[in-house]
């Protein structure tokens, strides 16, 4: 009797140690991912709010090649310019592209973790720029590499401007982008005034005329 009741002690035992390696291996695997909006506040080098003006597909086959249309098994990547607003993080500019997709994101355990933008809507984006990774502190930013393209996927707090009200408050006030004043850069700013003037003037001309 005693002899069945260790075996039953030995075999609960083993079961439940079983048990606990399969948590910890789960826990091992979830830990390799990151979640949807899983990133901390902190974790981006390169924060700013702006509006999404072009959004362009990058196709890739199977074999990385570049492809113009949808095969099998294809890779796809945006390529989204940025109308840049306010600027929390990072030498970001008036305008900035970011990519995002199959082959720019980091892999957050459900296939592709792209963020879809859509052209004319506005958004907060994290981003990075260089090597990024798994689970990190939570004060933790990457460093940036300036040659590298600036990316963002769904493991980041990515979000719609009208939707990132708590992000908005935590982050608080932004600053203006690095290469001019208010949304628009010094270049832009420079077409504006002459377009401005160049419609002055043909307007002068064209009332002249009539006179």
């Amino acid at each position: 009797m005693a002899s069945r009741y260790r075996r039953m002690v030995a075999v609960v035992v083993a079961a439940g140690g079983v048990i606990c390696l399969l948590v910890l291996l789960q826990g091992v695997a979830e830990a390799s991912f990151c979640s949807p909006h899983g990133d901390s506040l902190q974790n981006a080098p390169i924060v700013f709010s702006g509006q999404a003006v072009s959004v362009q597909l990058e196709i890739h086959d199977p074999s990385g090649a570049l492809v113009n249309k949808l095969v099998p098994n294809a890779s796809v990547d945006q390529i989204v310019q940025f109308l840049v607003r306010d600027v929390w993080r990072g030498g970001v500019g008036a305008s900035v592209v970011v990519r995002s997709g199959d082959n720019a994101s980091r892999d957050c355990g459900k296939g592709g973790c792209g963020y879809t933008f859509e052209v004319g809507k506005s958004y907060l984006v994290f981003a990075y720029q260089g090597d990024w990774g798994g689970p990190s502190p939570s004060d933790y930013a990457w460093p940036i590499t300036p040659s590298a393209p600036v990316v963002t996927d769904e493991c980041s707090r990515t979000e719609l401007l009208s939707q990132a009200s708590a992000d908005l408050a935590a982050l608080g006030p932004g600053r203006l982008p690095a290469s001019g004043s208010g949304p628009f850069g010094a270049t832009e700013v420079l077409i504006t005034l002459s377009l401005v003037a160049l419609t002055a003037v043909a307007l002068g001309v064209t009332l002249r005329r009539r006179v």
